[in-house]
């Protein structure tokens, strides 16, 4: 067994059975273990104890940048059709089925090298009438039933320019069984019902097409790559390549990329690396290997003049800029990472300090991207009122000037290394971000050693190095893109193919997945909450209550003040927990309270929601005491500042007119909410442009020293010793007295609805989104069991009822759902929600597609068995822990319960059957009228032809905002 040179600086050590050798790193706090079994397969392992899941991994060296020049989106192509099954899965009768697959593959190799539209609309016509008789023995989302059943969470996959990950997170007990699955899945792949999911990769490109922010990446891309596919080319594709798809090239992509010896298993979890590495040799060892063609690139050119670009779309104006650096595991990415974090910390950078603090800016940010080849460093600027796109890229220049001639703190490089500290731990706590870690060093080729090290490494680093890396490096080589509010008129949408609905055999199940579907693996047994024994409550000297939970792992701290008061008692609540940021007191500007609390590698804030406020502050327990004396010298002493608030008020102004350019926050925010509670909802409670005009400081900082007079609870979860910490708190947390009653909130009830309606907004967008609404039941914790197998069975899921019917067998969709969902407080009832985004032209068959399944539910056994079995295995590997334990205590208080609900809904999911779930969908879906939300293009669809689905009303922005 050999290492790979990537594993040279490792320790080689081998396991307890003498079997397997692995590579290891002393002092790493993530345990990771790197074997390569005979067939060159790596397999990664970390070991986390805290709870019986694993996240899991199968990440592949191939993305968008291995894609041909000439068939872009072709990794995407085939993320997507690794779904699909193989000739054991997926397949009532494989032999039948293949010859008709075999003919689709030279009805698209045709229609590839056809450019006669009338011709290539003759050869689509037979595939899709072939593709009709070959779903006939198709097994539509067989992967994803297993995979259910198993318990699996997350279950996913994702494209990018160096790799193509496949993602699960599954219960312990059941990692044998996911590995046969994924030994299957790899070993040969079948790519069956292809033109369907051909038209959700479609939807999924308009998508784009709808999406300022992917226009601006893959101009900005283009503009620093201009030889490499980072740039040349991207991850979807093409619109004309997408047109021209070829199932020979996606295979010929297969073979050349997915072997084993270009691959890794990646498990970070509750496992027994001896016996888990020998399974996964097990099922994958029949994976042969061979060689893998070395990636070769023309190398960047260096410009001595900018790029600049302009990008027109809906969303509110911004400045992006981008600079190219040397790739993964050079000093220049390590450098990278600290100048960023000088720019950019969202506490105490440049950016932080100079634009965001001083209000110069309405939003700004720094971040960076670390890819095998090269790095970037992005750069966003968002204009305040009466800036235009040149003022703002100045500002942002004049805080890279400040990095070229060192003008900022050198400790401020001591306290981001500081600030590294919490998210390691974070990390450690983690499975997923354990997993992301390991997976960006495989697919990048870092030294697993040199990311251990990483840490000290940062610490030798100097003013100096900065200053030198900085005028190296971010030269004139760069681009702008201007994002301008304005109609892009070159957007083409991928037009729709004509697609006979395919057939969807919900009921049938082939051998291998009965045997998946069967298996028995040891049981795990739930671990439910008992609340009085994990949390001590205590009062402090002022009768405030404190909820204690030690934290045994690490160094790390949260606190919590929550009040149950919000923005529906007064609306002048969240202005002043937002003007807290820009103040200071009589003994900090607020420029040294950021500062100092970056110091402390210590973060605080407090957000306001409809009905409750949150303070919080999190850290390190050594600075504890330090944390919480500036904080509550913050809160009880912080001094108005005219200039700050009328800054504020003018980029609060400002920020509003550009949310109404924001097309998720206009439906998903404004519309269902205006659908569920009517005209004036919790979610346009908000003051007027003019109200916020006659706000003073003095007003708002009172709020501010108040918030600690009215009843309020303290959440802690951290290392130290009950009664250290309530010393502690006794001594810094300031209180008058008695604690004050909140003052009486606004009450918005839920409407009634009496007949179907529809509610229009018009945007400009490729797509139609279409929201539906409809008031359910009083919450009640007995319904709380059965929604959640109905949801499970009915929309949740990619096995699920809606996403097989709108999505799988009609093409309808790239996201599509349903639930039944279950309110945040006691007083307010379930709602009955359904989504689904399209094509303008497919509208009227998404909505009467949906409209059907809202009025007649399919019936299987076979799916209501794997959602039952699937929700009981997440359950039963499902452990609430650390800081979280808190949270479900204080939700369930809410709800007005008195223990942890998942109990309820565990002993009660074996009883339901099938024809109860057909009368919870008559009672609380078949039985409602429903309000539709439809945001889209009056450019593409009359609001008048919506009329057959209820009576329509067009809302404009001022009727959903309020203002």
């Amino acid at each position: 067994m050999e290492f790979p040179e990537t594993l040279d600086k490792n320790v080689v050590k081998t396991s307890d059975q003498g079997i397997y050798s692995y590579a290891t790193v002393e002092g790493d706090k993530l345990g990771v273990r790197f074997y390569v079994l005979a067939n060159g397969l790596t397999v990664i392992l970390s070991v986390n104890k805290a709870e019986p899941r694993i996240q899991a991994f199968v990440a592949v060296k191939a993305g968008s940048k291995n894609d041909p020049s000439d068939h872009t989106g072709l990794a995407h192509y085939l993320e997507h059709l690794m779904f699909k099954g193989t000739d054991r899965y997926g397949t009532k009768d494989y032999a039948t089925e293949k010859i008709y697959l075999d003919q689709i593959d030279q009805l698209y190799e045709d229609y590839n090298h056809t450019t006669d539209e009338a011709q290539r609309m003759e050869i689509y016509k037979k595939i899709d009438s072939v593709s009709g008789t070959a779903a006939k023995y198709a097994i539509p989302n067989e992967y994803d039933k297993m995979a259910t059943s198993l318990g699996a969470t997350g279950t996913n996959a994702f494209t990018s320019v160096e790799e193509t990950v496949y993602i699960n997170n599954i219960p312990s007990n059941e990692l044998e069984s996911w590995l046969i699955l994924e030994g299957e899945r790899f070993r040969n792949p079948v790519f069956r019902l292809f033109h369907t999911e051909l038209e959700t990769v479609y939807e999924e490109k308009n998508r784009g097409l709808d999406n300022d922010d992917v226009k601006v990446d893959e101009a900005l891309m283009s503009g620093i790559f201009r030889n490499h596919p980072y740039g040349t080319q991207t991850t979807i594709g093409t619109i004309e390549h997408l047109r021209n798809p070829s199932l020979e090239k996606i295979r010929q992509y297969y073979s050349t990329y997915y072997v084993p010896n270009n691959m890794a298993v990646i498990l970070a979890g509750d496992l027994d690396p001896d016996k888990t590495v020998a399974l996964v040799d097990k099922y994958f060892s029949q994976l042969e290997p061979k060689p893998v063609p070395q990636f070769t690139f023309k190398p960047e050119t260096e410009r001595n003049e900018p790029i600049i670009k302009t990008v027109l779309g809906p969303k509110a104006a911004e400045v992006n800029i981008a600079f190219r650096f040397p790739g993964a595991g050079t000093r220049e990415a390590l450098l990278l990472r600290i100048a960023s974090s000088l720019l950019f910390n969202d506490k105490a950078g440049l950016i932080d300090i100079n634009l965001l603090k001083s209000q110069k800016l309405l939003d700004a940010y720094a971040d960076i991207s670390v890819h095998k080849d090269y790095s970037y460093q992005l750069i966003q600027g968002v204009p305040t009122t009466g800036q235009n796109l040149e003022d703002v890229r100045n500002l942002l220049f004049d805080q890279l000037e400040k990095l070229k001639t060192g003008d900022f703190d050198s400790d401020l490089i001591t306290a981001i290394i500081n600030n590294l500290r919490i998210s390691d731990i974070q990390k450690q706590e983690n499975n997923t971000s354990r997993a992301f870690t390991i997976m960006e060093a495989f697919v990048t080729g870092r030294n697993w050693a040199d990311v251990v090290e990483e840490n000290d490494n940062f610490k030798k680093i100097t003013k100096d190095d900065v200053v030198l890396f900085v005028n190296k490096w971010y030269r004139n080589d760069y681009v702008v893109v201007y994002k301008e509010v304005g109609e892009d008129k070159n957007v083409v949408k991928v037009q729709k193919p004509p697609i006979t609905q395919v057939v969807i055999n919900r009921d049938d199940v082939s051998d291998f997945a009965s045997k998946i579907l069967h298996a028995s693996a040891d049981p795990l047994k739930p671990v439910f909450l008992d609340y009085k024994k994990l949390i001590s409550v205590t009062e402090l000297a002022d009768k405030v209550p404190l909820y204690y939970l030690k934290n045994t792992e690490n160094e790390r701290f949260t606190l919590y003040y929550f009040l149950d008061m919000g923005r529906d008692n007064d609306t002048q609540l969240p202005i002043a927990a937002n003007y807290l940021q820009f103040l200071g007191t009589d003994k900090y500007t607020a420029d040294q309270i950021s500062h100092e609390f970056y110091k402390l590698a210590a973060s605080f804030g407090v957000s306001v929601s409809n009905d409750r406020t949150y303070i919080y502050l999190t850290g390190l327990q050594e600075n504890f005491d330090a944390s919480i004396s500036l904080f509550e010298e913050l809160l009880n002493r912080a001094k108005p500042d005219q200039e700050a608030l009328d800054a504020l008020i003018s980029n609060t102004i400002q920020e509003r007119e550009n949310q109404k350019m924001n097309k998720d926050v206009i439906l998903f925010r404004g519309m269902v909410s205006y659908a569920k509670y009517g005209p004036k909802n919790p979610f346009n409670n908000n003051l007027s442009n003019e109200e916020l005009q006659k706000l003073n400081g003095e007003t708002l900082t009172g709020y501010l020293r108040n918030l600690n007079a009215y009843q309020h609870k303290i959440y802690y979860y951290g290392p130290a010793a009950e009664n250290d910490l309530s010393t502690i708190l006794n001594k810094r947390h300031r209180t008058q007295g008695e604690l004050k009653p909140y003052p009486s909130p606004i009450k918005f009830k839920a409407i009634q609805i009496e007949e179907n309606k529809v509610f229009f907004s018009d945007f400009d967008m490729v797509q139609a989104n279409i929201y539906w609404v409809a008031k359910g039941d009083p919450y009640n914790i007995n319904k709380l069991a059965e929604g959640a197998l109905f949801n499970e069975y009915f929309g949740g899921s990619m096995g699920s009822i809606v996403f097989q019917a709108l999505r799988e067998a009609r093409a309808l969709a790239y996201s599509t759902y349903s639930r039944y969902e279950t309110p945040n407080r006691k007083s307010d009832p379930f709602f009955v929600t359904a989504f689904i985004g399209t094509q303008f032209d497919k509208i009227d068959e998404a909505i009467g597609g949906m409209n059907d399944l809202l009025h007649h539910l399919p019936q299987t056994d076979v799916l209501l068995e794997n959602a039952r079995k699937g929700l009981k295995g997440q359950i039963e590997a499902q452990r609430i822990i650390r800081n979280d334990i808190l949270m479900n205590y204080d939700q369930a208080a809410r709800m007005g319960n008195d223990h942890d609900v998942r109990r309820d809904v565990y002993e009660n999911l074996d009883k339901f059957t099938i024809d109860d779930l057909d009368h919870f969908h008559q009672e609380n879906y078949a039985s409602r009228d429903y309000t539709l939300c439809v945001l889209a293009s009056k450019k593409s669809i009359n609001p008048a032809d919506l009329d057959k689905y209820g009576k329509v009303e067009e809302l404009t922005l001022e009727q959903i905002f309020g203002y």
